[in-house]
């Protein structure tokens, strides 16, 4: 379709295209930031994974003892 809105993934190869060709500067500052800030504890409060890394370091520990 000629006009959106439109949805994106954030793949690497998604990410380099449209900061290699894209000539629309805010949507490359989004891209950018979105791209980089995936999974922060900081940034992305939804999709953070300090809780998944915590448990999977206590089920290494039972599965040790």
């Amino acid at each position: 379709p000629d006009s959106g809105p439109w949805k994106i993934d954030l793949s690497d190869r998604t990410f380099h295209t449209i900061m290699s060709y894209c000539g629309n500067r805010p949507l490359r500052k989004l891209m950018f930031e979105s791209y980089y800030g995936r999974a922060s504890p900081t940034v992305d409060r939804l999709n953070r994974n300090v809780e998944n890394i915590v448990e999977i370091i206590r089920r290494r520990f039972e599965f040790i003892i």
